[in-house]
């Protein structure tokens, strides 16, 4: 017996929102919050999503903390971008100030031996797995977990707020507080550019963040670096970063080829260090 399989019947499946109750919830808190925050790592796997994130944090004036971001999920030109942090062992200020952390798309939001949100800061999860089912030990202090797509979700939390009035007062001082604290994170990183007889990490992204063009396509496997290129690269474009995602070393070679292969016209960059570019077999790679 033949089995005929018609494609037009495995389509992908529809993306999970949140329930109208829970909408209202997130969109509540988020309006009358002194010092909401977004902590995301890989929302711009989709950049549409990244396009509905701005939207919905320049309207309420939300700031943005990338945590080991994969992607470009957030303009790092935007005033509400509050910086990206990885594995350094200190309190990251953003989060101790929240009030209200709406963490989208994160395995690791923060790492909390040394890094941990207000402990009376009111915390939502959205993710298509917000359990982590196959991370052991793994758990946030959230007052509610949601299984759903961010962009799905955050369409409908925007499309909620046509529905409420806003608070003209809230919003001015919360985009007044994270515009203060951008600036000075942008003049901090403009101060580690600067270069003294050697040639720094930061000295040298900055210079290639110079010569990047709109189709400069980056393949990052930086390890040690990664937070001092992606600070320096400074990147505002959706789709224009990739890592690897995972913890062997060795990806970026083969990535940048196939990156080229699939997108012709585009500037392929591909950084490393640590010793991945010898994990790449270079020797093939070039």
């Amino acid at each position: 017996m033949r089995v005929a399989l018609d494609p037009r019947h495995w389509k992908p499946v529809a993306p999970a929102g949140l329930s109208p109750e829970d909408v209202t919830e997130i969109a509540d808190a988020l309006v009358s919050s002194r010092h909401a925050l977004v902590v995301t790592s890989f929302i711009g796997r989709n950049p549409a999503a990244v396009e509905e994130l701005t939207r919905l944090c320049e309207r309420l004036a939300i700031g943005v903390l990338e945590s080991v971001p994969n992607y470009v999920n957030f303009s790092h030109d935007n005033p509400l971008y509050q910086g990206n942090q990885w594995n350094e062992p200190h309190q990251n200020t953003a989060l101790a100030i929240a009030d209200v952390v709406l963490v989208i798309d994160s395995d690791v939001p923060w790492i909390p031996a040394v890094n941990t949100p207000n402990r009376d800061a009111c915390i939502y999860h959205i993710d298509v797995d917000p359990l982590k089912r196959q991370m052991p030990l793994w758990y946030l202090p959230t007052r509610k977990q949601f299984a759903a797509d961010a962009l799905t979700a955050l369409r409908q939390i925007s499309a909620h707020l046509d529905t409420i009035e806003s608070q003209p007062a809230l919003i001015a001082a919360r985009r007044h507080h994270w515009a203060e604290r951008n600036r000075a994170h942008r003049a901090a990183l403009s101060h580690r550019e600067t270069v003294d007889r050697v040639i720094t990490p930061e000295y040298l992204t900055a210079a290639l963040r110079r010569r990047l063009d709109e189709t400069a396509l980056i393949v990052l496997e930086g390890i040690s670096n990664y937070q001092t290129i992606i600070n320096h690269l400074a990147l505002t474009r959706p789709g224009s970063l990739f890592t690897s995602g995972g913890g062997s070393l060795g990806w970026h070679g083969g990535a940048a080829i196939g990156a080229k292969l699939a997108c012709p016209a585009r500037t392929v960059i591909a950084l490393c260090g640590d010793g991945s570019y010898m994990f790449s077999v270079p020797s093939l790679v070039l």
